[in-house]
């Protein structure tokens, strides 16, 4: 995996079942934060399986997310010297919401 590519195929549309703490419910934008994890194997995989590992990820939102599904739809990847980054587009079911930017280090 090398160069910038552009729009990659796939994606995850993602709606969590448990709460992140007992007895309080799921915002929003609380749904998307967990979501945004799945970002980064979906924009640093390819076709030879996963080499990275997730190192940060960062949300960057347009609006305020609605509803209780979260889209990741993966839409680049450059890589060089056993860095990577990524890039997704974050949906609800309303359409694009942001972006989420990946960073992630080869696991050999």
């Amino acid at each position: 995996m090398s160069g910038p590519s552009g729009p990659r195929s796939g994606g995850v549309w993602i709606r969590d079942r448990y709460p992140l703490i007992a007895g309080e419910e799921l915002t929003p934008l609380v749904r998307l934060a967990m979501a945004a994890d799945l970002a980064s194997p979906q924009t640093n995989s390819s076709e030879r399986g996963l080499p990275f590992i997730n190192a940060d990820y960062t949300a960057y939102l347009g609006r305020e997310p609605q509803g209780e599904f979260v889209g990741i739809q993966p839409y680049g990847h450059i890589s060089e010297r056993g860095v990577g980054v990524g890039q997704a587009v974050v949906h609800d079911e309303r359409g694009p919401v942001g972006f989420i930017a990946t960073a992630a280090v080869v696991n050999r």
